[in-house]
């Protein structure tokens, strides 16, 4: 979670392509360690936007570039550790 929200956030074409994936103004936040009351809302607006973030991947990783590179290997990451079936788990914990 930490390196797909990286990713987007250190550069402004990639953030832009995220925002135009997302219904709302809402973007992802970063991870704080130290305050667990906003990694818990970190990780709830994660998942909740984790359809718009894999298509937005999915639009970076057919750029011929290092973007391209970077956002295709955070998608199979992602698919390979089975990190959704993770995050939809811990939606369904959260109260």
């Amino acid at each position: 979670m930490r390196e797909i929200t990286v990713f987007f956030h250190t550069s402004a074409k990639q953030t832009s392509l995220l925002q135009a994936c997302l219904d709302s103004k809402k973007g992802i936040k970063e991870v704080c360690p130290s305050r667990w009351v906003e990694c818990h809302a970190s990780i709830i607006r994660f998942t909740e936007l984790l359809e718009p973030i894999v298509t937005a991947l999915e639009k970076i990783s057919v750029q011929r570039d290092e973007s391209g590179t970077r956002a295709t290997s955070l998608l199979q990451q992602f698919v390979a550790q089975d990190l959704s079936l993770l995050f939809m788990s811990l939606t369904l914990s959260v109260p």
